[in-house]
Order: structure tokens, then sequence, then C-alpha cells
């Protein structure tokens, strides 16, 4: 045993260093006295006003993100998040830090009984090669029912899915409380993933209702208003679909097709288009077309309704076909006003 003596009160050592010489053998501290104030870390604003969670509280549950691989040189960085299970929450957003590359849940909300909660990435560089991520949870508290692929598809080689849900038994995220993971990964050969500092990754939705559509997985993101002016009309959204799927990027996407109320830059438009293939397959034949999926929209939004609405635009693979199944599609996306 080793016996600490006494201090005088003129030493004020803030720690003690004790060094164990043999190799192998069992060492217990115990009967440590310290005299005097124990110092307390004083509460940030920020964390002041946070409410702590009780132990096993069933009203909040963990989201912790992981990465299975980042970019060489890179740092990641996962900011995990405690979230309600019962109203909408706000959790940290990253830090911009020289060669680091963040996942965070940027948005977590309500949809009715639905815990819809966004995963998003931030970093300093827009051309990296790729990464590949884990999003913990805890399944006795919420259980994966559909994932959103509107999220990030440029250059994806594995989407998180309600089918592939993989057991923690390695404890990748260190927290006991999560069991189960989802994975996801993008790959870029040339290393320009994901052309941009900022973008949503993908979308879990949680404890859906039994027989809900996977679809509406994070409905209330997605919608046809894609220079979010606050109004959803043929000739700014339906135009900037149909020249997006003729290839038109840049000037040529949204020249003269932009609401002035827009407060979005040409950009940011391409890539709210980009963003939402699943909802811009109309016709759900698993492309998208402009002969097809563009004019469907664009007849819509012009009033076109029964046959006038579908009659030689619907692909012969489609499985979403009829004048009444694309009219609900396209109403389900149609923005809350």
């Amino acid at each position: 045993s080793v016996a600490i003596p006494a201090q005088p009160a003129s030493n004020t050592y803030s720690s003690y260093l004790m060094n164990i010489i043999e190799n192998d053998i069992p060492v217990t501290v115990n009967d440590v006295v310290i005299g005097g104030d124990v110092p307390t870390c004083p509460l940030t604003d920020d964390s002041a006003d946070e409410p702590v969670p009780e132990p096993n509280d069933p009203t909040v549950t963990p989201i912790n993100i992981t990465s299975s691989s980042n970019t060489a040189g890179f740092e990641f960085v996962g900011l995990n998040c405690i979230l309600s299970t019962e109203s909408d929450d706000t959790c940290a957003s990253p830090e911009y830090l020289n060669y680091t590359q963040s996942a965070y849940v940027s948005s977590s909300k309500m949809n009715g009984p639905e815990k819809v909660v966004t995963i998003s990435y931030d970093s300093d560089d827009s051309t990296t090669t790729g990464l590949g991520l884990r999003v913990h949870f805890d399944s006795s508290e919420m259980t994966l029912s559909a994932v959103s692929q509107e999220g990030l598809t440029l250059d994806r080689i594995s989407e998180p899915s309600a089918d592939a849900v993989y057991v923690d038994n390695d404890d990748f995220d260190n927290d006991p409380k999560t069991d189960s993971y989802v994975l996801a990964g993008w790959a870029s050969l040339f290393g320009q993933w994901p052309n941009t500092n900022n973008v949503d990754l993908f979308t879990l939705c949680f404890n859906s209702p039994e027989g809900s559509n996977p679809e509406d997985c994070g409905l209330f993101r997605s919608n046809w208003d894609f220079d979010q002016s606050g109004e959803v009309d043929a000739l700014t959204d339906g135009l900037l679909l149909l020249r997006y799927l003729f290839n038109l990027r840049g000037d040529s996407l949204v020249a003269g097709a932009v609401a002035h109320s827009s407060p979005m830059t040409s950009q940011e438009i391409e890539d709210s288009i980009e963003n939402s293939s699943q909802m811009t397959d109309i016709d759900d034949d698993g492309e998208l077309n402009a002969l097809t999926d563009g004019l469907l929209l664009l007849r819509y939004l012009f009033g076109l309704r029964e046959s006038n609405l579908v009659d030689g635009v619907i692909s012969e693979t489609a499985t979403r076909h009829t004048e009444a199944e694309i009219m609900q599609h396209i109403e389900n996306h149609m923005p809350s006003m």
C-alpha cells in the first residue's frame, strides 16, 4: 500500500501523480480525503438552460453518430444528441474547423406520432473522397420504420434502410444505451464529394404508425416549392424541374424561372431538386425523365386534370400510372402554406 501524507495548507496541488513501478500487480486506491471545498465548474449559459434527463427517462433517447470511414487527413466529428420522443427539439450544430468532417442532427420533429430526424453534414472542404456513417439509436425507445431517400445521392454507395438495422455488438459509439445502428456511405473516385460545404444526408423516421407509407418519411421537408418562394407555380417550380430533367444547370437552369421572393441561390435550387429524386419520380418507374415526370408536374400546375393530365406522359414501366395516383402523389408533396 502507499500512504500519501497529509499536505500543509501552503501546498495547493491540483493533482497528485503516483507511479507504479512493478508490473502486473493489483492496485487499489481508497480512503482518499481532500480537505477544503471541492471546486465546481460553472455552467455555460447554453447548458444552464438545458434540462438534464432523468436516468431511464422514456421521453428522451440518444442518437449517436460515428464514422466507419472518413477522408484521409480529415478528422471526423459526430455530434451526439439527446432527443425527445414526444416533441420537436434542437441539437448542437458543428463548428467549421480545418480538415474536419462533421455529421449531426439538423432537424428533429414530430409528424403525428412519428419522430422525424434529419442527419446533415458540414465540412470546410467541399471536395473530399467521401464518408462512411453509423447512426446509433436505442431500439427499445424508437423503432426505425422508414428512411427518406431524398437526401444526398451523389457518389452514394450504401444507403440506410429500415430493413438493414445492425445490432451494435461492438459498441462503436461507447454508449450502452444504444443497441442498434444503420449504415450509409459515399465514395468519390476523383475527390469531389459532396460538392458543397453543408448538405442534408438523409432523414430517418422512427415509430411510424403501422400501415403508414414509407414514402411519407420526412414528407414535410420535401415539396414542389423548389425556390422556397412560398408558392408552387408552373412557370417557376414546374419549369425548374423540367429544365433540370433536360440537364440544364447553372444560369441555364434558373434564368427567368425563379420568383422574386425566393431567398435561394441557383446552386441551392439545383441542390433542392437533386435531393428530391424520390419525390420527382412522379410516375414511379425508377427513372427521372423530362417528358414524363417533368411534364406531369407542369401539366398539374397549369391546372390540367383527368386524362389531360396523364395522356402520353406515363412511362410504360410506371407503377403509379392512373390520374388518381398521380394526383395524390403530387398533392402529398405540396407545402403547408
